[in-house]
């Protein structure tokens, strides 16, 4: 197996991981301190996943790249929720309901995480805002890099983090931008990070330096019961949660790393991490429109039990992103021939 193949491999793997903690972290009566945990570096993983495969600055490969693997996704699950929306609302109150496609629709185009302070009316997107924001965030990365790609490494440090500061600002003081701009600003950090670890290849040549700075640079602000939130933009002493989150994706990026070279692999996961947009997706519209108390707790009494209540969910989730996935590929088999 090439050394490139080895990388994909066990980024799918720690991909595939951190979407099942996604569902996790998302169950109401979860432990608080696994909660804290998940999103001390859940979110930001993605981000650091997506600076890992940037190859080179090109804008317009990366808007073309960008665009296929995540604004495509995130425009089908968009128009899946505003069928689903209004079908629903026309069941329930009649044909007058329709009008409120439009607020779908808009929602689609901005892109809310959240209601924002100064777009009080906009509808949120729910969880498929960071796929929009991912890809907001990867165009603008590499339109900055491209202008500071031959400064010194420690100016770029300092530009790259001076810009996830302002992102800060403008999302706790001003508002939640239209595509969470804001928060593709913050997430700078995190891309230059998994840019950084292909670029230098850390994980081959310094793993162990590398694992042991990412290590402290996760547990002391956990121990301190920090972490950073993406999508309510809290940001807990600033640039130490956004260190923090760098800590854990590398921590658990470091970790599948070691498993591979060891020869320890799991295709279960691999596949969640390839189609982790697809799991998300699913996560997505399950948080908006299936109530699993009515049609699956009351049936399996698991409710009060995290850990039961998790894992039914999972597995739900699971079967329904593979039935998407097999079908997916049965049509692309079908037009290819």
């Amino acid at each position: 197996m090439s050394d490139k193949k080895a990388r994909i491999q066990y980024w799918d793997m720690a991909k595939g991981f951190t979407i099942l903690l996604v569902i996790i972290g998302h169950i109401s009566n979860v432990n608080p301190y696994l909660r804290a945990i998940i999103f001390s570096f859940h979110m930001p993983f993605y981000f650091m996943a997506n600076g890992y495969f940037v190859r080179d600055y090109s804008v317009g490969n990366t808007i073309r790249k960008a665009a296929k693997s995540l604004l495509i996704p995130y425009f089908i699950v968009c128009m899946i929720s505003t069928v689903w929306y209004t079908v629903e609302g026309w069941q329930r109150t009649g044909m007058d309901n329709l009008v409120h496609i439009k607020d779908k629709l808009i929602a689609m185009v901005l892109g809310m995480s959240r209601s924002s302070t100064i777009l009080r009316d906009i509808h949120s997107v729910w969880l498929v805002w960071v796929v929009i924001c991912l890809f907001a965030a990867r165009i603008l990365y590499v339109v900055v890099m491209k202008q500071i790609a031959e400064l010194k490494l420690p100016v770029q440090l300092l530009i790259i983090f001076f810009i996830s500061m302002v992102g800060i600002v403008i999302g706790k003081k001003y508002a939640y931008l239209p595509w969470s701009l804001d928060v593709a600003l913050v997430s700078f950090p995190f891309l230059m990070a998994g840019d950084y670890l292909a670029k230098y290849e850390l994980f081959k040549n310094k793993f162990n330096i590398t694992m042991l700075v990412a290590g402290f640079m996760w547990i002391i602000p956990l121990g301190m019961k920090l972490h950073i939130e993406l999508a309510t933009r809290s940001y807990p002493m600033g640039p130490v949660c956004v260190l923090e989150a760098i800590g854990g994706s590398v921590c658990v990026a470091g970790f599948f790393c070691f498993l591979e070279k060891k020869g320890i692999t799991s295709s279960a996961l691999s596949w969640l991490g390839r189609n982790s947009m697809v799991v998300l997706a699913v996560h997505c519209l399950e948080m908006m429109y299936f109530d699993w108390d009515r049609y699956m707790f009351s049936v399996l009494p698991v409710a009060d039990m995290w850990w039961m209540a998790a894992g039914v969910k999972v597995v739900g989730i699971v079967v329904v992103a593979w039935i998407v996935v097999v079908v997916r590929d049965m049509v692309k088999r079908k037009n290819n021939t």
